[in-house]
């Protein structure tokens, strides 16, 4: 809770208190801490939240990757796709969504290859984050996905060839 109350604050000075337990022997402390630090958006944190991906627990990774998505920076692109195939879903489900703010190939396409992922949820934010990001180069993703199994995956890539005008050749 005090982690929580920290984040809520605003304060970027918290996070002199907050990155040292970054490493604390709780897995539940440990996401708390990644949490409020997300909420913070110090460029401190990026470190300690990449290191932090490397987790046993995936709500440790999870917030993690919250940190660098809202973090927005380019540098940290690579750590964000890496994350997009790790095993938990909760946890590719974050770094897929984080990818939103890249406006760029490498972004695009890990959104677009996660179209393929077993689970729905997480194809049908890789469906709304191809659409954000606004990459023409995977369009044809798009069409694949129109023919999901799942009712929202469809909607959303219906959603993203609107955002992009696709034209059927």
């Amino acid at each position: 809770m005090a982690a929580d109350i920290l984040g809520e604050l605003r304060d970027p000075a918290a996070s002199a208190i907050l990155l040292p337990l970054v490493v604390h022997s709780s897995s539940f402390v440990r996401a708390a801490i990644l949490r409020a630090l997300k909420a913070l958006q110090v460029g401190a944190s990026l470190g300690p939240a990449i290191a932090a991906l490397g987790d046993d627990h995936p709500a440790v990774r999870a917030q993690a990757v919250g940190v660098i998505g809202y973090l927005k920076l380019t540098e940290a692109l690579p750590s964000l796709i890496h994350a997009t195939r790790d095993g938990h879903p909760n946890v590719r489900l974050a770094a897929i969504d984080a990818l939103s703010f890249a406006r760029n190939d490498a972004a695009a396409q890990a959104a677009a290859d996660a179209l393929s992922d077993p689970e729905w949820q997480v194809r049908a934010v890789a469906a709304e984050t191809v659409g954000r990001i606004g990459q023409a180069s995977v369009a044809k993703v798009f069409i694949a996905a129109l023919n999901d199994s799942y009712w929202l995956v469809r909607q959303k890539a219906v959603q993203g060839l609107g955002k992009l005008r696709f034209e059927r050749p």
